[in-house]
């Protein structure tokens, strides 16, 4: 995939003009600036009408990328993973203060 800008990227997914996503852009900018903690693409697929879960199945279908639901998904807790003592102190987070 050529490089292209988010913007363009953006559009092509929600089916709208550069210039509307300017406009939903600005109106981001206004509600975060009035204390909105939503994300940007967030806004949009809601601006747009979309559910969140269709707008990222789109993104990464125009990505190329593989899009897994985690709420459809389980993730196993592995028990058991050590690491050696000699790793461990090298683990910014694991060195004792």
């Amino acid at each position: 995939m050529p490089f292209g800008s988010v913007k363009n990227l953006v559009a092509s997914v929600v089916e709208a003009t550069p210039a509307q996503f300017d406009d939903w852009r600005k109106a981001w900018r206004a509600a975060a600036d009035s204390g909105s903690t939503e994300p940007l693409l967030s806004f949009v697929a809601r601006e747009r009408g979309l559910a969140e879960d269709v707008f990222l199945q789109r993104l990464a279908t125009t990505l190329g990328w593989p899009f897994l639901d985690l709420h459809t998904h389980t993730i196993r807790r592995r028990r058991g993973i050590k690491f050696p003592r000699r790793s461990r102190f090298n683990i910014p987070s694991c060195r004792r203060r």
